[in-house]
């Protein structure tokens, strides 16, 4: 559904059940349009037609086909103030790693809704990372 500011966001994460607790979780804390994606190409593949209508993405590291680093530089190519979150479970990232890497931030799994909460609202608030854009891991 659609709300009156027209504010859209994407998850991207390959694991149904965690995808659906997120979707979940959105609803009590945005008031946002969720798209949701199991498969990163599927997300990218939508957010190509009309990137401009995105305010923010969360999106998983792990996933095949293309993992998370890939899938924000191909968003943030289209549109470079996207604000991209990263989730993971792995030890790969901590929240500086993350923000090198062009996310806005890190929300390591499993989390807690005030974790969760408290994530989303650095992301929109957090500037970009400029230099980041193409960083890779």
């Amino acid at each position: 559904m659609l709300n009156k500011k027209a504010t859209r966001w994407m998850v991207v994460e390959n694991d149904k059940d965690t995808l659906e607790t997120i979707i979940y979780l959105l609803a009590a804390v945005t008031q946002a349009e969720i798209r949701p994606f199991r498969f990163a190409l599927d997300a990218l593949d939508a957010f190509t037609v009309a990137p401009e209508t995105y305010e923010l993405v969360i999106t998983n590291f792990e996933m095949a086909g293309m993992n998370g680093v890939d899938l924000r530089r191909h968003m943030q190519t289209l549109a470079p103030s996207l604000r991209v979150l990263l989730m993971t479970s792995g030890g790969m990232f901590n929240e500086e790693t993350a923000l090198r890497n062009g996310f806005c931030g890190l929300l390591q799994k499993p989390f807690s809704l005030n974790t969760f909460k408290q994530a989303i609202e650095t992301a929109r608030s957090r500037p970009i990372n400029r230099a980041a854009l193409c960083a890779a891991v």
